[in-house]
């Protein structure tokens, strides 16, 4: 039987909409190209990531500083009155637990009595015990790089309050604390700048005879360990009274 008019019309619009289907087909072939650059994106992403994870737990963990550029000398940290009648010199350690226990107690009240009267000159040696307190070595080259800026005592005294958070990024926060030109003392660290001289007075504190930190010498009379202000006092006022 022929095929009418309208029935071949109706089968060839029929025909027409299968046709039309297979650019769908293609598409969902062609919806892969958004599906992979999401990937490359989320890899990338991850990979950023585990990146500034990676330098941020360099810089909050310990601050190993070496030797990478030229060494300065920012000379001998006293205060005091320099023509005093006693020099104490001390040979300390910013993580040693009895060094801030002087700090807490003994050096304060050394400080108000003694230091601010006029009647002795402190010098302060750095003597960093390496093999056991790891941060230490840290801890010294950026007190000098502190010093380096005019700010030894002060930046001195936040490393014994602060002990024993000496990461990089804790050696940074107290520089910035004190206002300290943070280009400058970086660099200071990036360099180990300091470095020589911490290890110039570790030689001078083993001439000396140090056995341990803290330690001192009293107008070269040797006082050991984390004393209270008494056994100061009695050496201090000794050498005082000679002078009557």
């Amino acid at each position: 039987m022929a095929e009418s008019r309208q029935e071949r019309r109706r089968r060839e619009r029929l025909e027409g909409g299968g046709e039309g289907k297979r650019p769908l087909m293609h598409s969902s072939g062609g919806g892969k190209k958004p599906i992979f650059i999401i990937i490359i994106l989320a890899i990338v992403a991850i990979i950023a990531f585990a990146a500034t994870n990676y330098l941020s737990a360099q810089q909050a963990g310990p601050y190993n500083p070496a030797a990478n550029g030229p060494q300065i000398d920012v000379g001998e940290q006293s205060r005091g009155n320099i023509n005093a009648t006693v020099t104490i010199t001390e040979y300390s350690d910013f993580e040693c637990p009895f060094c801030a226990k002087f700090f807490s107690n003994a050096y304060r009240q050394l400080k108000s009595e003694y230091i601010d009267t006029g009647k002795v000159r402190l010098i302060y040696k750095q003597y960093p015990l390496v093999n056991t307190h790891k941060q230490s070595l840290g801890a010294a080259v950026a007190a000098l790089c502190a010093a380096d800026q005019g700010k030894f005592w002060e930046y001195h005294d936040l490393l014994f309050i602060n002990q024993p958070r000496f990461s990089r990024v804790a050696l940074e926060s107290y520089a910035a604390q004190l206002g300290l030109g943070m280009q400058k003392f970086n660099q200071c660290l990036d360099d180990g700048a300091t470095l020589g001289q911490v290890k110039r007075e570790i030689s001078e504190g083993n001439a000396a005879g140090v056995d341990g930190t803290p330690f001192f010498l009293v107008n070269g009379q040797k006082i050991s360990g984390a004393q209270p202000i008494e056994a100061f006092r009695i050496v201090i006022e000794g050498e005082l009274s000679k002078m009557q």
